[in-house]
C-alpha cells in the first residue's frame, strides 16, 4: 500500500492548530467551550460528528490500493479545520446560516467526495438542530462538530 506522509503531516499540524486554539482561549471562552461540550446538545453533535467520520473512514478503507484510512483521515482533518474556521463567536449564527457554514465547510475542507456525501449532510443537520431547538451557539456546535471528526479520525 501506498502511504501517505503529506496527510499525516497535515494531520499532525491540523493537531497542532487545534492546540493553538484551545490554548487562545480566554479562561472564560474555554469555561463556555467546556461547559457546551458537556451538555445534551454539544454530546449529541460530537457522537453525529463521529458517527459519520468513522463511517466515512470504513467506506474508504475497503476502496482502492491506497491507504483509503490514511486519506479518509485527511479528509476529516480538513474538514475539522475549516469548521473551527467557520465558527464566528462575535456574530451568532441562525440555524439555517450554521446548518450552510457546516456544510460548506466540510465541502470545503475534505476534498474527497466520498467524506463529503458522508459527513457534510450529518454535520449540518446536527448542528442546525442544536441551534434551532435547543439553542446552542453556533460557534459552539461548529467546535463539537470539528472536535468529533477529530476524535473519528484519531480513533479508527
Amino acid at each position: 500500500m501506498l502511504t501517505l506522509r503529506p496527510l499525516r503531516n497535515f494531520r499532525l499540524a491540523a493537531a497542532g492548530v487545534l492546540g493553538l486554539l484551545l490554548t487562545g482561549c480566554s479562561t472564560a471562552q474555554q469555561q463556555r467551550l467546556d461547559a457546551f461540550m458537556k451538555s445534551d446538545a454539544g454530546r449529541a453533535i460530537t457522537r453525529v460528528a463521529f458517527t459519520a467520520g468513522s463511517t466515512a473512514i470504513d467506506h474508504l478503507a475497503a476502496k482502492g490500493t491506497i491507504d483509503g484510512k490514511e486519506v479518509a483521515k485527511g479528509a476529516l482533518g480538513g474538514a475539522s479545520t475549516e469548521l473551527r474556521k467557520a465558527q464566528t463567536p462575535d456574530a451568532p449564527l441562525t440555524a439555517a446560516a450554521a446548518k450552510s457554514a457546516a456544510s460548506d465547510a466540510v465541502k470545503d475542507g475534505s476534498g474527497v467526495a466520498s467524506i463529503t456525501r458522508t459527513v457534510a449532510s450529518a454535520i449540518a443537520t446536527a448542528v442546525s438542530d442544536a441551534v434551532k431547538k435547543q439553542g446552542a451557539p453556533a460557534d459552539l456546535a461548529l467546535e463539537a462538530a470539528a472536535r468529533g471528526l477529530d476524535q473519528a479520525a484519531a480513533t479508527r
